[in-house]
């Protein structure tokens, strides 16, 4: 049965709109204000909130406002009951997230026609998330079972080896061989790195309270900042000569390792993916409060249908390229984008290749 939150301060309308709901048999709650519309709203979760905009106290546009900065309630369908028709009023109120408008009188039928486009809107967008999330673990499943038996095979293979006939063995062969094991331990560390990455970050979607707390912390970001996080990266592809950056300071809205994390698995895979002698520009620039951070490289890059799949997070063209990889590193970081509302895009670059955009917020000014 689907919930639906009234917050409506003149009590005909409201008891009037809840017994209609409550005979097309919806459970429906509702308060007489807006303070109480809020802990109501936080405390129920419902599937569907209606409120008047015109309310004493905390009006319709506070109470939207406070919802949509609640990761409890910042999703959930908000329609404005209202006897303005302005423009101005109805940007307004789109503008802080509200979801439709109902202009007062209304009748019954509006009334119900428009909860039930809204909640089959969102139980759309439910079930193509989930769609994506079952992509997700099809396609890990898939290259997991690979990234890990196929390192560890050759570390048993070549120690088995060196135990076996050390005697027959040459010390260049034993060291040939133990850089060998040690090149597929580094794999496997970093197949299991990524896994506890994409782990933990599932299990931070899940909790509220620690995204919310998490949320407020802040990290710098610069050339100098950008270019000590992908060092790694292009020393790891012996190119350091393609790499090239060009950023804007700022303080974001991201704490340091979850960028880290973003910036290097992206950069990674801008080197993976295009040849050496391709260069990999990382461009930062500020836009009022958002920084966009665009990792661009010129590969191989993506069809339009695959761009239009990535949130899938599937892998490419395997086979043709030949790649070592889950895709646990993409799928980290469009999570980790989801979880701090950090937006992500992907367009193929001017003439070959790829961008990929992170979209972040800068940090407001801290007041004294």
């Amino acid at each position: 049965m689907k919930k639906i939150l009234v917050i409506e301060d003149d009590s005909g309308i409201r008891e009037g709109i809840c017994q209609i709901l409550e005979t097309e048999g919806f459970m429906v709650e509702s308060a007489p204000d807006g303070n109480s519309g809020v802990e109501k709203a936080i405390s129920l979760q419902p599937d569907i909130i209606l409120c008047d905009v015109v309310m004493p106290g905390m009006d319709g546009y506070e109470v939207i406002s406070r919802l949509r900065e609640n990761t409890l309630t910042d999703t959930i369908p908000f329609v404005f009951l209202t006897g303005k028709s302005e423009p101005d009023d109805i940007r307004r109120g789109m503008n802080l997230g509200a979801d439709d408008y109902l202009y007062k009188p209304f009748s019954a039928d509006e009334l119900l026609s428009a909860i039930q486009l809204r909640l089959k809107k969102n139980e759309a967008l439910r079930q193509r998330s989930e769609m994506r999330m079952n992509a997700l673990r099809d396609s890990i499943g898939f290259s997991m079972p690979h990234e890990l038996n196929t390192p560890l095979a050759a570390i048993l293979g070549f120690a088995e080896t060196i135990k076996s006939d050390h005697a027959l063995l040459s010390h260049d062969d034993i060291s040939e061989m133990a850089g060998y094991i040690i090149d597929s331990a580094a794999r496997l560390r970093e197949t299991i790195k990524k896994f506890l990455m994409f782990t933990h970050l599932q299990i931070l979607a899940e909790n509220d309270e620690e995204k919310q707390r998490l949320r407020g912390r802040t990290c710098p970001i610069s050339k100098s900042t950008i270019e000590s996080m992908v060092k790694s990266c292009s020393k790891k592809y012996i190119r350091e000569k393609d790499l090239s950056v060009e950023a804007d300071s700022a303080e974001i809205a991201l704490q340091y390792d979850y960028l880290l994390m973003m910036i290097t698995e992206l950069t990674d895979n801008a080197f993976k993916f295009s040849r050496p002698g391709q260069k990999v520009l990382i461009t930062g620039r500020k836009d009022e409060d958002i920084y966009h951070l665009t990792i661009r490289d010129s590969g191989i890059g993506m069809s339009a249908e695959q761009i239009a799949s990535v949130g899938a997070f599937v892998q490419f063209n395997r086979s043709r390229q030949e790649q070592q990889g889950s895709g646990l590193g993409l799928a980290s970081v469009h999570l980790c984008a989801d979880i701090f509302a950090a937006g992500i895009s992907i367009s193929p670059a001017e003439k070959q290749g790829l961008n990929v955009t992170l979209n972040l917020k800068i940090s407001p000014p801290q007041e004294f």
